[in-house]
């Protein structure tokens, strides 16, 4: 069953806030999580996420230690 109301992406790429906000919201928040994590990590790209659960709450990527590059 789905278990969140809506999901967000934050990216550096467009291309992938469409794509991922589908698939995370299809894979449900844990699946979800680790899917973006492995892009990040894999792809060097700034991507963060926002999910509203069904019951409210909200659930978002943890907080980045280090800022971000500027890609100016």
């Amino acid at each position: 069953p789905l278990t969140l109301k809506s999901v967000s992406i934050l990216s550096s790429r467009p291309v992938y806030t469409d794509l991922l906000s589908t698939a995370f919201f299809i894979l449900g928040e844990e699946e979800g999580g680790v899917l973006v994590d492995r892009l990040r990590r894999d792809s060097g790209e700034m991507i963060e996420y926002v999910a509203v659960r069904e019951d409210g709450t909200v659930a978002a990527s943890p907080a980045r230690r280090s800022p971000l590059p500027d890609r100016s």
